[in-house]
């Protein structure tokens, strides 16, 4: 997928949200314009007639996306990261787990991470 094709199914996934969610349902043109420049400076490094690979690329791994990283905030929330088989790709935080289970198996056994676990409740 390309900057611009990116870029227009963020606008259309982000006014798309369900009002009977109690959600926004309509994105205004300043929240837009917001969205536009942070999706472009996430992706500065990528050539704008590069193809971008992005979480649907990525059916066979049978993961399931993350609802508020496309939805709710994508801007913010989808990042453009490293993918441990090698290149990049714009993605949310499921398909990060599950393309980068190294990464995130090092912070999972980091001192930080069990000590907000513990604080939360997840492990004893």
């Amino acid at each position: 997928m390309k900057k611009a094709a990116i870029i227009a199914k963020t606008l259309a996934d982000m006014n798309s949200v369900d009002s009977h969610e109690g959600l926004r349902c309509d994105t205004d043109p300043e929240e837009e314009e917001i969205a536009i420049r942070t999706i472009q400076a996430k992706l500065s490094e990528i050539e704008p007639d590069r193809d971008i690979r992005t979480c649907s690329d990525f059916s066979d791994l049978h993961a399931e996306c993350c609802e508020i990283c496309h939805t709710l905030s994508p801007h913010y929330e989808m990042s453009l990261l490293d993918v441990e088989g090698g290149g990049k790709a714009w993605i949310c935080c499921a398909l990060d787990r599950a393309l980068n289970p190294q990464k995130h198996t090092q912070l999972a056994s980091s001192a930080a991470y069990k000590t907000l676990a513990a604080i939360l409740g997840w492990i004893n």
